[in-house]
């Protein structure tokens, strides 16, 4: 719920208050302060005021260790994000940041890119807790951030964006908000348009199995985006203390890929040019949603609150395949086209009370109704005309009806030891219609989780938790889908009604410090999955020469992840912070077309991340690089499996208070432009079955983008 007023935060609305006992104690630092023991670190105005901070997303990203947990990156800017929020339901989980101490009653309409649109003077305070606290709207085994606003007269802010890319393409982009507060009332509306765009330039060339090089292709490979966004929040505190907030989003996003292959057949030093291949993706999308909570303090100390959310979207889709052979003429040799329409509607009631002083229980109980109605068509070449092709399971309509109860009880067992404890019980029916597959069936899954919090002292922390998680379905999983990727053009995945959840027991030791005077935060991280049921491709059909998403057995996953942010006042560099993360990793998995133990698909063994941030008192003066890196990447289906090596690669920036409140910012994204490298190995079938086809190595190099961005108020 964005934009409470203190007087509602006083009653109750923000995160729980620090207890009776526990006071805020300034730290060596402007505007930082720790209070409860030091499970939560406050920063407060006078910190902000160093920055000429802009948005809300301006002031977290001067706050170490929190890089992780709220995503700063910036929708406008080129390779932003190109999916929705796909999460299951509203749950007990989720983002792990909160406005006012509440989450946002929305799926697309999320809180991350709300604080986009959150003006920095809003801001009040930024909390930052450590570990399970009791009475959070959301449950974290690390850190939750809560901004906390303020009251404000109506104002405004503006961003506008130009990028340039490496083959001369400009795209443009840009977003405006309004918020403020009338007496109980709080508001925000904002329109954006986001223009993206993505470029891979590819080389591949074909191996034979004597070693001898006897195809080459040259891809170039765009992806345009345009995206209008409409958003609007509002919220109202009655004269009892009892809290509404509604809010909405409208998306319209145009999406074109083009993917033209040029093949030439080689011969010793010699090529020849055989055919062009010109592919296009082009792809519609609207979706719109609607939210809302209620929140009522009971005079014995309980709060009930209440929320939904509806969030509907159409997918349109068309595929049309050319061919141009050398000496020939252009034809139309394949058509596919895919329509999908689905929703999700949420209601969801919990009831939170204290049992003693130390003791705090929560109990409520979720329902949703999600659906989905997809159709696939084909068409294929025959004789000059297109003429469409049977596929089985290519029009569906599912719809799944799901009842989850919940309750959780935290306790404060010691002043250094906290224990939240929880239970969620998921009962579903999922029903499926269509010309080939009328499937009925039910799920039922009981998901305990634990959390432990022990204060070592107030800078060092020690948590753990085990917790059963259950995967989202795919409803697209269960209809055919084409498979459109590089050289499967002619590939038609079958569907499978089959799918069930993914189950897994997870397991993670967290030990963190934080730096005396907020001087930074290191965090150690050791995990450990055990998997059942794991969700990837398999063989189906009498011949196992098809592929369908289905189940493939037990997994297991197990490493380490460590993290530091450190601010380097002591070297003479006050406003310059170091962030580093990194990841180790081993997956166990069997592959379901050979039997043979292989590791998880898209999991590198390893991954990290080193940025460098300095900011200035001159005119606000901001300068950066992040570095980041990761390991080979194992990816697979039944007739080919391929290891993917993406290289080192960065973005760097400048930012600048240009003209009075003005602030205008020069950012390089993969200014190495160091690309990747991928071999595949194709076979004549199934991998299990068949001999290797050929083998296929290919280049690619990213565009580099240059981006230069005007934000301000008015």
């Amino acid at each position: 719920m964005v934009g409470l007023t203190e007087a509602a935060l006083a009653q109750g609305a923000s995160v729980p208050a620090p207890q009776a006992d526990s006071i805020q104690v300034p730290i060596n630092a402007p505007g930082v302060s720790v209070s409860d023991d030091g499970t939560r670190v406050i920063y407060g105005q006078e910190f902000f005021a160093q920055y000429g901070a802009v948005t809300a997303v301006d002031i977290l990203k001067r706050i170490p260790g929190i890089q992780d947990v709220v995503k700063l990156d910036n929708s406008l800017l080129p390779g932003g994000n190109f999916q929705q929020n796909e999460r299951r339901g509203f749950g007990s989980t989720g983002e792990q940041i909160l406005i006012n101490g509440e989450r946002l009653s929305g799926k697309t309409n999320d809180t991350t890119t709300t604080l986009q649109r959150i003006q920095a003077r809003q801001v009040d305070r930024v909390e930052v807790i450590r570990g399970a606290v009791a009475g959070l709207d959301v449950r974290s085994e690390g850190l939750v951030v809560n901004v906390v606003l303020k009251e404000s007269a109506g104002s405004g802010s503006w961003e506008g964006i130009a990028t340039h890319y490496s083959g001369g393409r400009v795209r443009w982009g840009g977003r405006a908000s309004y918020s403020g507060s009338a007496g109980a009332l709080t508001y925000n509306v904002a329109v954006e348009q986001a223009a993206r765009f993505q470029q891979r330039d590819r080389v591949e060339t074909y191996i034979n199995l004597s070693g001898a090089a006897y195809q080459r292709q040259f891809e170039i490979n765009e992806v345009v985006v345009d995206e209008r966004i409409l958003t609007a929040n509002t919220g109202y505190t009655f004269t009892n203390g009892d809290r509404l907030a509604l809010n909405g989003r409208y998306g319209d996003k145009d999406e074109l890929e083009e993917f033209p292959v040029y093949s030439y057949a080689l011969s010793g030093a010699t090529s020849r040019f055989v055919v062009f291949d010109d592919r296009e993706r082009d792809t519609a999308e609207k979706t719109w949603e609607v939210g809302g909570d209620y929140s009522h303090d009971f005079t014995g100390g309980g709060q009930f609150k209440g929320l939904f959310v509806y969030t509907h979207g159409a997918f349109d889709r068309t595929n049309p395949f050319r061919l141009t052979p050398a000496g020939g003429r252009e034809a139309l040799v394949r058509l596919q086209n895919e329509d999908r329409a689905n929703s999700e509607k949420i209601v969801r009631g919990s009831y939170r009370w204290g049992l003693s002083q130390s003791i705090n229980a929560e109990a409520g109980s979720e329902v949703a109704i999600n659906t989905l109605n997809k159709t696939v068509q084909l068409f294929v070449d025959q004789s000059g005309t297109l003429r469409p092709v049977i596929l089985f399971n290519a029009k569906a309509n599912i719809r799944e009806t799901r009842f989850e109860p919940f309750t959780n009880l935290s306790w404060q067992a010691t002043p250094s030891l906290f224990v939240d404890a929880n239970v969620e019980v998921e009962y579903s029916k999922l029903n499926q219609t269509g010309a080939d597959v009328n499937n009925r069936r039910s799920l039922f899954f009981v998901r305990p989780g634990l959390d432990l919090r022990y204060d070592v002292t107030p800078l060092t922390q020690l948590r753990a938790f085990a917790h059963r998680t259950i995967s989202q379905l795919d409803f697209a999983n269960f209809v055919a889908t084409f498979e459109n990727d590089d050289n499967r053009s002619d590939v038609v995945n079958a569907g499978n009604p089959n799918i069930v959840p993914t189950k897994a027991w997870e397991y993670a030791l967290t030990l963190e410090r934080r730096l005396p005077s907020d001087g930074g935060v290191v965090s150690i991280k050791t995990f450990y999955n055990d998997v059942s049921d794991r969700i990837d491709n398999i063989a189906v059909g009498p011949t196992r020469s098809v592929s369908a998403v289905g189940n493939t057995g037990p997994g297991r996953e197990y490493g380490v992840e460590a993290k530091t942010s450190i601010r380097l006042g002591a070297l003479g560099l006050p406003g310059a912070v170091v962030n580093a993360s990194g990841t180790l990793r081993h997956s166990q998995a069997t592959d379901a077309f050979t039997g043979a133990r292989t590791k998880y698909q898209d999991h590198p063994n390893y991954s990290y991340t080193v940025g460098f941030r300095h900011d200035t008192e001159w005119r606000d003066f901001s300068y950066g690089v992040t570095m980041d890196k990761e390991g080979q990447r194992y990816s697979s289906d039944i007739n080919y499996y391929h290891l993917l090596d993406r290289y080192l690669d960065g973005t760097a920036f400048v930012e600048m208070r240009a003209v009075g409140a003005v602030k205008a910012k020069l950012e390089i994204r993969r200014f190495l432009r160091a690309g990747a490298h991928r071999e595949r190995f194709t076979y004549t079938g199934n991998r299990g079955l068949s001999t290797l086809l050929r083998q296929e190595s290919r280049s690619a190099l990213f565009e580099q983008a240059i981006a230069f961005t005007l934000r301000g108020t008015f």
